[in-house]
């Protein structure tokens, strides 16, 4: 069932770097408030700090995902996308990306495939938020 979002991408503000957008995957347990609020929020932790992560499909996201409950499937504003192995990891922020020119992260190693971390709630566009069976 498509989703009305509050936001559109690319995000309106003028401070990003690249143009690289992409449909990408998420399962969460907070599917109702996602739709409720029309838009996605940073979790408090993750494999490189607080951000909204994705993968390239739902197979591949079932097997990354920390919950259950909802699918996710937007289109994400990557925009210039920073590519760091696991060994690299360290707390990122959106500030911090900024500063280093970049609007998002990807995990390029996991063995689940790529995990794709943007940090601002303004990059992601819901496309389908519904139960997961």
């Amino acid at each position: 069932m498509p989703c009305f979002s509050y936001y559109r991408v690319p995000p309106k503000r003028g401070n990003t770097y690249g143009s690289e957008v992409r449909t990408l995957w998420h399962i969460t347990a907070y599917g109702q408030e996602i739709k409720d609020a029309r838009r996605m929020e940073r979790g408090s932790q993750g494999m490189v700090g607080a951000g909204i992560y994705f993968a390239d499909s739902l197979a591949d996201c079932r097997q990354k995902a920390h919950s259950t409950g909802w699918k996710v499937r937007a289109s994400v504003f990557l925009g210039k996308r920073k590519n760091i192995a696991k060994s690299e990891i360290k707390n990122y922020s959106f500030r911090r990306l900024q500063q280093e020119g970049y609007d998002s992260l990807c995990v390029t190693d996991c063995v689940t495939g790529p995990e794709y971390i943007v940090f601002n709630r303004d990059q992601v566009q819901l496309l389908q938020v519904e139960r997961d069976q």
